[in-house]
């Protein structure tokens, strides 16, 4: 993951870019489809011990692997 200013005098902009910006983005087009305000991937889960429930598993495009979701608790 990279992160800082991109952009010129004008107009400049701080942004983060990467895999992980891009598997959260995909993954937060789900929240409508699911009825969620956020959902939580099984890697964050298990990183951060997180009291959470289940929602399933969820194939994002230009992933290979289906990526398992979770709500908080």
């Amino acid at each position: 993951m990279q992160y800082g200013d991109i952009g010129g005098e004008g107009r400049l902009d701080f942004t983060v870019i990467g895999r992980a910006v891009n598997l959260a983005s995909l993954v937060e087009q789900f929240c409508g489809q699911l009825s969620e305000d956020f959902l939580l991937t099984g890697d964050f889960v298990a990183e951060c011990w997180i009291a959470c429930t289940l929602v399933g598993s969820i194939a994002l495009k230009g992933i290979a692997a289906k990526q398992t979701v979770y709500v908080p608790d």
